[in-house]
C-alpha cells in the first residue's frame, strides 16, 4: 500500500563512503580519502561513519566527468514499518504530505524486499512491529545493506532509558509514544535538514 504527495521534497538522501564508492566505481579507501582532504563534502555520523548528502555526491561525480543517472534515478521514498494499519495509515499520511513517495510493511520480512527494491531515504519503524526484541530488530534494520544510507526514525514506548537503547542500536533518532502529528513532523524535518549538510 502507498500514499503519494503532492510536493516534492529537496533530496535529502545520505550515501555511505561504501555506496558512494560503487556509484563511482572507486576504492572505498579512495573516497574515504577524498573526504578527508575536502574534495567531498560529508558529515560523520556518531558512530564515526561518513554520509555524504546526493547534492555533494553529485558536486564530486559531475566535477569529474563521471555519469550521475544513477543518482538522478533513485526514488525519494519513506518506508514505513507498522503493524497496526491505522498507525502505518496515519504515518504514511503526514509523510505523503510532506512529498514523495511512502510505501508501507506490516511485516520485517516485507520491509526487507521493499527496502531493497526502493533503497528508501527514510525508514520509520513502529517499535510494536519489531518483534519481541524491538532494539535488536532496529540494528539490523539500520545495518542492513538497503538501509545503511537511509535515516532510520523508531517510534518507541517507555522512558528515556528504554529510548536511549535504540539510539545506541544505531538508529537515527527516535520519538517517544504518544506523540503528536507535530512532533513527527518535526522529527522527520530534523532528519531531512540533517542529510542537506
Amino acid at each position: 500500500m502507498a500514499a503519494r504527495g503532492t510536493r516534492r521534497r529537496p533530496k535529502p538522501r545520505q550515501l555511505s563512503s561504501g555506496d558512494l564508492a560503487r556509484l563511482c566505481g572507486l576504492s572505498k579507501r579512495t573516497v574515504v580519502k577524498a573526504i578527508a582532504d575536502g574534495k567531498i563534502r560529508a558529515a560523520r555520523t556518531v558512530g564515526g561513519h561518513y554520509r555524504v548528502t546526493l547534492a555533494a555526491a553529485r558536486e564530486f561525480m559531475a566535477a569529474r566527468g563521471m555519469d550521475t543517472s544513477e543518482l538522478s534515478a533513485r526514488e525519494e521514498c519513506a518506508l514505513v514499518i507498522a503493524r497496526d494499519r491505522f498507525v502505518g495509515d496515519l504515518l504514511a499520511d503526514v509523510l505523503g504530505r510532506a512529498g514523495g513517495e511512502v510505501i508501507q510493511s506490516r511485516s520485517l520480512f516485507e520491509a526487507g524486499a521493499l527496502a531493497a527494491r526502493y533503497r528508501p531515504w527514510l525508514v520509520v519503524v513502529d517499535a510494536a512491529a519489531a518483534g519481541p526484541d524491538p532494539v535488536a530488530a532496529c540494528r539490523g534494520i539500520a545495518g542492513a545493506d538497503p538501509c545503511r544510507s537511509s535515516a532510520v526514525l523508531v517510534l518507541a514506548g517507555g522512558d528515556a532509558a528504554e529510548r536511549g537503547k535504540f539510539r545506541r542500536a544505531g538508529v537515527s533518532a527516535v520519538l517517544g509514544k504518544p506523540f503528536s502529528v507535530a512532533q513527527l513532523k518535526k522529527a522527520v524535518h530534523d532528519l531531512q535538514r540533517r542529510g542537506e549538510r
